[in-house]
This record gives structure tokens, sequence and C-alpha cells, in this order.
């Protein structure tokens, strides 16, 4: 079996859509998440580009605003959020996984 998920523990800094060739797998986050985020949490990455602060950063702790805006924006399942959102790693049989980055 071959597993995969998103993760915005780390940050975010783009979407994406992992499915397989048979169809039994899809998970996806494709929207902008950018626009509508805590100020606070919105910084420029080395390039210029927008991005997200972690939810957990390596300093430690917890930004739960970031957590709670996330948990508005996604269906469970969809993405880790913080550690413990397992119900967010999917898995398949099939030997072909796509990923597709927005």
């Amino acid at each position: 079996m071959t597993f995969c998920d998103s993760s915005l523990i780390r940050g975010f800094n783009g979407a994406m859509v992992f499915s397989s060739s048979d169809g039994s797998l899809r998970t996806e986050f494709i929207n902008d998440l950018y626009p509508d985020a805590p100020t606070q949490f919105k910084t420029k990455d080395t390039k210029g580009n927008n991005i997200r602060h972690p939810t957990q950063p390596y300093t430690g702790g917890t930004h739960y605003d970031l957590v709670n805006y996330y948990r508005g924006k996604f269906s469970i399942g969809n993405a880790y959020i913080l550690p413990d959102d397992h119900l967010s790693s999917h898995g398949t049989t099939d030997k072909r996984i796509f990923v597709d980055i927005y």
C-alpha cells in the first residue's frame, strides 16, 4: 500500500491534489489560503512568494489562531493541520499516484 498526505504543520506555500490512476485515492486542497489568513501569519519566502507560517514552528508552540483559520477552510481529512490529524493520511494499492501542484 502507498500512502500520501498534505501537511500544513510546517507552513503553506501552495495547493495540491493527490490522486491515483484507478480512482481509489483523491485528497486535495486547492484554495488560495493567503488572502484571508490572519495577518500575523503572512510572510514571504526568500524568493518573495507569499507563504504562511507553520501551525507548529520548529521553535515550539502552536499558533492556534492559524489552526482555527485552517480548520474553517478544510474538511476533515484533507490536510494535516496538527500532528494528530490522522484522518489526513490516505492510502491506495494503486502503483500510480499523481500529484498536481498549483
